[in-house]
């Protein structure tokens, strides 16, 4: 059954004598029955990657702010009461990482945000990697304070006879009625996991292959009479563009962890590796592309956007006859905060702030970890003259000439040498006096501007690692550049004391073309020292040559929140800028 949209012109039917108005409006009411009655419509509502923002973020050049959960909330009951008005059926889904990134999550070790999800009316969730920060047993005991399902399908662990189980407090899959069908829901994990999070965090748990498993679990879906299938999956977008093409049968994918903001989900067609724009007509010969294949979408971040999708459902097949999607962006001056929210959050945010609002220096410019997220959406350039004025505006606003490459196959902004990455970066070399710093982009969340606060310290750097430092010669050096500049989807990694400069069409661990060190070129017969954190020391973000190397243990051992702190205090007020730490080939 096709789905049946209109678009009234009210003045146009006034004009016309009352026979003529009274017979359309007939036609009108009549065609509108017809599609009620035979089809009926799920409003999917979607997040991900919070990382514990409770509170907005400033907007581009410190106009306006975004974000945050009383606004979350608000916006997510404006739809659920245009949902109900229109007839249609909700669901509110997460697809992983909603805690961890702000002391405001932090602190309670993931607790008041788990609380949080529970008032918001989330009704399902899939893991990200940060879930396990504090270790699998402490997130079996998150689980039921959301009061949602966890469905998480290719993590596994083994019971006494060796058969796979779920992971305690998840399920493998679930289904559930609405919109006169039956939904599948399964959620997928990156098979990256035992590079992003701690041995010890996952110890005894399997990651099993994400196509080979999505399809064994819908087949049990399927069995249990689902028509429909929603997949929640934490392994980034160009994941999830591949898993669309390679398995058939999945509806909607809602993704995360690449912190992709997909302002118009894509549709891609099993098999054929075509990517359809839902507004089209026309998809590797289908007349009605919206009709077939997944559609895939992605919020970005923290609260920035809230995602929608909507499903048309054939009351006779009971499967999908068509669908459509986007982004809300949640700007605080157009969605008011829900007062409920702003009470409970409050709780929470005025013990922390009282306990981190000490002065801890002063930053006189903007200083930035990635393009900001209202600039970053996946919106044709060319049509969004006020995003071109607002990124102008950003690069006037850093000194130096900072440069954007786009991630290959995607439309996403990769941010060669980030500002706040210099400075952590930075901090880590001064501490302990190395010759080179290296630390992973990923974990360097947000930046500082202005008069900053301990608080602020701890949401741009929300992880405990500590400052490692050792010994490695000049062949290394070359090795380890290869990996700050190897994975696109996850950020770059950032940088001190050296140059890198690369070819970002080459292969990945090829693309290095020059590595200078203080200035110099690389000497690969000497030894150099290098700070980073011990993640990565542990070969976290697949730095596996790290594994190999002997720590100086001569050297205080200090958080790198700490170094920080002190680097900030010591070099305030400070200015941030761009000096071409990494860039590519010219």
């Amino acid at each position: 059954m096709k789905h049946f949209s209109f678009s009234w012109d009210m003045g146009s039917l006034y004009r016309g004598n009352s026979i003529f108005l009274s017979i359309s409006l007939a036609l009108i009411f009549s065609m509108a029955f017809q599609v009620c009655v035979f089809s009926g419509t799920l409003l999917v509502l979607h997040t991900n990657d919070i990382h514990g923002h409770m509170t907005p973020q400033p907007m581009t050049g410190g106009k306006g702010s975004m974000g945050g959960l009383p606004a979350l909330s608000t916006a997510l009951n404006a739809q659920r009461r245009k949902a109900a008005l229109l007839g249609w059926e909700t669901m509110t889904v997460d697809a992983g990482d909603f805690v961890q990134g702000t002391p405001y999550s932090d602190l309670s070790r993931g607790e008041d945000m788990a609380l949080m999800a529970e008032s918001l009316g989330y009704e399902f969730f899939t893991i990200g990697n940060h879930e396990f920060d504090f270790g699998k047993e402490h997130l079996s005991k998150l689980i039921p304070l959301t009061g949602a399902e966890f469905i998480c399908t290719n993590l596994v662990v083994s019971d006494e006879r060796g058969n796979d189980q779920p992971i305690s407090g998840c399920k493998l899959f679930s289904v559930v009625e609405r919109a006169g069908a039956r939904i599948g829901i399964i959620g997928l994990m990156t098979t990256d996991l035992p590079a992003m999070t701690g041995k010890a965090n996952i110890e005894g748990i399997k990651i099993l292959d994400p196509a080979q498993t999505a399809v064994r679990a819908m087949t049990l879906c399927r069995e249990s009479g689902a028509t429909v299938i929603i997949l929640l999956s934490h392994m980034g977008y160009g994941a999830d563009i591949a898993l669309a093409d390679e398995v058939s049968g999945i509806d909607l994918i809602v993704g995360s962890h690449s912190h992709t903001a997909v302002s118009r989900p894509t549709v891609v067609i099993p098999g054929s590796g075509a990517v359809a724009d839902p507004g089209s007509n026309q998809t590797n010969g289908s007349t009605d592309p919206m009709a077939q294949g997944a559609l895939v979408t992605q919020t970005g971040s923290y609260t920035n956007y809230l995602g929608w999708a909507r499903l048309n459902i054939d009351d006779r097949t009971h499967r999908v006859s068509g669908r459509t999607g986007g982004l809300i962006l949640l700007d605080t001056s157009k969605f008011t905060a829900d007062p409920k929210m702003v009470r409970k959050s409050s709780v929470v945010t005025d013990r922390v702030d009282a306990l981190l609002g000490a002065t801890v220096g002063i930053v006189e410019n903007e200083m930035i970890s990635a393009i900001p997220a209202d600039l970053a959406a996946q919106t044709p350039a060319a049509d969004d003259n006020e995003r071109k004025s607002r990124f102008n505006q950003l690069k006037k606003s850093l000194e130096g000439n900072i440069e954007f490459i786009l991630e290959p196959g995607s439309s996403r902004v990769v941010v060669l040498e980030s500002t706040a990455g210099n400075f952590v970066a930075d901090a880590m070399r001064w501490s302990v006096g190395a010759d080179i710093a290296i630390q992973n982009g990923g974990g360097v969340r947000g930046g500082l501007t202005g008069k900053v606060l301990l608080s602020d310290l701890h949401r741009m750097m929300p992880f405990k690692n500590k400052v490692v430092m050792t010994r490695v010669n000049g062949k290394i050096v070359r090795i380890l550049a290869e990996r700050v500049v190897a994975r696109y989807s996850y950020g770059l990694g950032v940088i001190s004391g050296m140059e890198i400069i690369f070819d970002p069409a080459a292969p990945e661990m090829s693309r290095v073309v020059e590595v200078l060190v203080g200035g110099q070129p690389l000497d690969e017969n000497r030894d150099y020292t290098v700070a980073t954190n011990d993640f990565i020391f542990d070969g976290g973000d697949s730095y596996a040559e790290f594994r190999k190397c002997s720590r100086i243990d001569n050297i205080e051992e200090i958080e790198v929140r700490e170094a920080m702190r002190r680097y900030l205090g010591e070099m305030s007020p400070y200015r941030c800028r761009v000096e071409g730490r990494i860039r590519t080939e010219r």
